[in-house]
């Protein structure tokens, strides 16, 4: 006899399903065609009961909230109101994920007495989700009081001010994850919290703006703290905690200060410390001389320390992989034969000085390098360009390095040299680059990069060279190039035309040749291409104010992706090509164009005008005399709306549309605090720690 999941269970599914709005068939299984709901996609049920015990629902999206933004849509997630009265009525559930879809609402059981048998819930990144009560938090802790693992990560919780008393009540709570929740209360006037079994908590990027709270020094089974990103100040106490066996503790990016407390180096069980981006003055030998022989991570680096790190320093960290060391008044002085018992995988140094430290060059494992704001000498510089062969993402930022780098060939994956005064050529790349950013530099020629005959395809899809020295034409070797997505060469010394080639780029998404001097220049002339719609991923195109003229092919009525156009103030002539691309725009991308006709514009075409008897009306009709006070009219205002649609339509559209672009934005805003330590360093993290198995229990292991 075969047994199917439990009627009950199936119809509070349905209920559940019918609540929902399912734009991508996520539940599409859900139906009468699949009888066992046991079967149902992302439903699981005990093997011997049959009755509903999890419910997996995540929406496959980047959940990262470094990588995806508020603002990005999720129009394949599930959406509308959350209603939980009809899953917590699953009298077997104990796992449910719903994290990272897109729901707006949440409603829950009003029944004072219910109580469900949830251990796992995670709504996590749904951004937009809220609680129609304002009470989220206090109706979750009361109707799961057996919760051992919650995430509600990215959720706006603003108005739970009592937060912190609401889940006190959670007595079997393991894990409490609360990243991005605008929290601002941790009532740093609370001496002990109820979390007598809590081993994970992670409150990273709110808004506290507080001491350290004397509950977090209390909580003795505590294994897993991030406090990071957020606006916490004072010092860190003297007295040594509760927490012995914690192994990760996460304060970076706050506002922390005064000395590093001694009991940090007597936590004999701490895998990962990370104080990075803070204000902790004064000496770290001491600490770094204690600090357990299990670290794997450490990151000290944006403080205000002082006094020599050397060596002696480091006498039994051998499982390091990951180090982040650097301060202005902070000295470095390592013996030159002085070869580390440790292999990284990580390193990110800052303001390095006097000298390049020689035992960089015994790091066989090295996969991330970070240097900047360096006072010391690279040299040899040979000896340097050898190591980073092995580098997968190399960071160089604002480092007086003053070579010249014609001949070097950079293979690493990720390449970010900026302001580092570097000279000469561009330096040839490996087939291995995807990401080269060499802007701020004193570089002179591009000729030799382009035209180079690569061994096997390239991979480029970056290409920034912004605000260097570059001069001559730009050769026409791109098509070479088809893999790129942006290129970025403004502010150099470029002369001649856009090369034919360019039109080889059909990935391109983003293309910036401003503040050059090449012929025709924001002044341009000649016809748009027929092949244009080739670049088929085209997002924004802004040709404004020039001398462009013909007609508008009618090929780019099929670009399909093409979410901002400015064609106005130009020679443009004959009607819009029709289609729903061109036509959705409005009429400010056309105007300033005396013979171009057709809708979006008020101006009928000559070809479409009917005389009262039905003949088509003639330009000797005087078709056109009725549109002389509106291209006047339109023509002034276009000089301005073409110069402020210009600007907003490529760095506006371009970047907040798309995942990548937002961080992108934020790499160029906040590149040395946030992308570097965050993304490069942060996202690597598990990349590095948990690719080699050192840490025996993880974030999320708890509840498991």
């Amino acid at each position: 006899m075969i047994l199917h999941c439990d009627e009950k269970d199936e119809s509070l599914l349905i209920k559940f399903k019918h609540g929902v709005t399912d734009p991508s068939g996520v539940l599409s299984s859900w139906s009468s065609h699949e009888k066992d709901c046991c079967r149902w996609r992302g439903v699981h049920c005990d093997n011997i009961t049959r009755r509903v015990t999890e419910l997996r629902l995540p929406c496959d999206t980047i959940q990262s909230v470094e990588i995806l933004d508020k603002d990005d849509e999720k129009p394949h997630c599930l959406s509308g109101e959350l209603d939980m009265s009809s899953l917590f009525d699953l009298e077997f559930l104990s796992y449910l994920d719903l994290s990272n879809n897109d729901f707006k609402t949440i409603r829950t059981c009003s029944n004072n007495n219910y109580s469900s048998n949830i251990h796992y819930l995670d709504l996590a990144y749904n951004y937009n989700l809220v609680n129609d009560h304002n009470n989220m938090l206090h109706q979750i802790s009361h109707l799961c009081s057996s919760l051992q693992y919650l995430d509600l990560s990215g959720i706006d919780l603003y108005k739970e001010i009592d937060w912190l008393q609401s889940l006190t009540s959670l007595s079997s709570l393991l894990e409490l994850h609360l990243d991005d929740c605008i929290l601002q209360s941790n009532n740093p006037s609370l001496q002990y919290a109820n979390f007598t079994s809590l081993k994970v908590l992670s409150l990273s990027n709110n808004d506290f703006s507080s001491v350290l709270p004397p509950w977090l020094f209390n909580l003795s089974h505590i294994s897993y703290i991030d406090l990071s990103d957020n606006y916490l100040h004072g010092q860190l106490p003297q007295s040594k905690p509760k927490f012995l066996s914690l192994e990760t503790l996460h304060l970076y990016t706050n506002d922390l200060d005064g000395p590093i407390p001694d009991w940090l180096g007597q936590l004999d069980q701490l895998k990962v410390l990370d104080l990075a981006c803070n204000n902790f003055v004064g000496p770290i030998s001491t600490t770094l001389r204690n600090l357990s022989s299990l670290l794997i991570e450490l990151h000290l680096r944006s403080n205000l320390f002082t006094g020599t790190i050397s060596e002696k320093n480091f006498p039994v960290l051998s499982k390091l992989k990951i180090l982040s060391l650097g301060s202005e008044s902070l000295i470095f002085d390592f013996d030159a034969n002085w070869i580390p018992s440790f292999q990284l995988q990580i390193l990110s140094l800052e303001s390095l000085g006097p000298e390049f430290p020689p035992w960089i060059y015994t790091q066989s494992s090295l996969k991330v390098l970070y240097i900047g704001n360096s006072r010391g000498s690279f040299e040899p510089l040979g000896k340097f360009w050898k190591i980073t062969t092995q580098i997968e993402t190399m960071v160089l930022v604002n480092n007086s390095i003053n070579s010249d780098i014609s001949n070097v060939l950079l293979d690493s994956k990720v390449v970010i040299m900026r302001m580092n005064n570097f000279s000469g050529s561009v330096p040839q790349v490996s087939p291995k680059v995807v990401y080269l950013d060499l802007s701020f530099n004193n570089l002179s020629d591009i000729s030799h990069f382009l035209c180079q005959k690569m061994k096997g395809k390239g991979n480029l899809e970056t290409l920034f060279i912004s605000d260097n020295e570059l001069s001559g034409e730009i050769p026409n070797c791109l098509m070479n190039w088809t893999s790129l997505l942006q290129v970025n060469l403004r502010n150099n010394n470029l002369t001649g035309k856009i090369p034919h080639s360019i039109g080889s780029l059909s990935r391109l998404i983003f293309l910036s040749l401003e503040e050059n001097k090449l012929s025709g220049e924001n002044q341009f002339m000649g016809q748009i291409s027929q092949d244009i719609d080739k670049l088929a991923a085209l997002e924004s195109l802004d040709l404004s104010s020039n001398l462009f003229s013909g007609q508008i092919p009618q090929s780019m009525s099929g670009m399909s992706f093409l979410e901002v156009l400015n064609l106005s103030c130009n020679n443009f002539e004959g009607k819009i090509p029709s289609g729903t691309q061109l036509q959705g725009f409005t009429n400010l991308s056309y105007v300033g164009n005396p013979k171009l006709c057709g809708p979006p514009l008020t101006k009928i075409c000559p070809q479409d005008k009917k005389l009262p008897n039905g003949e088509q009306r003639t330009e000797a009709d005087g078709g056109d005399d009725d549109d002389n006070s509106e291209v006047h009219s339109w023509f002034f205002m276009g000089l301005g709306i073409g110069f402020a649609t210009s600007f907003w339509g490529v760095f506006g559209a371009i970047f907040f549309n798309r995942r990548f672009r937002h961080a992108y934005f934020r790499f160029l805003n906040q590149f040395h605090d946030i992308v570097i330590h965050k993304v490069l360093i942060r996202v690597n993290i598990a990349w590095g720690s948990y690719q080699f198995d050192l840490q025996q229990e993880a974030p999320g292991d708890a509840y498991m």
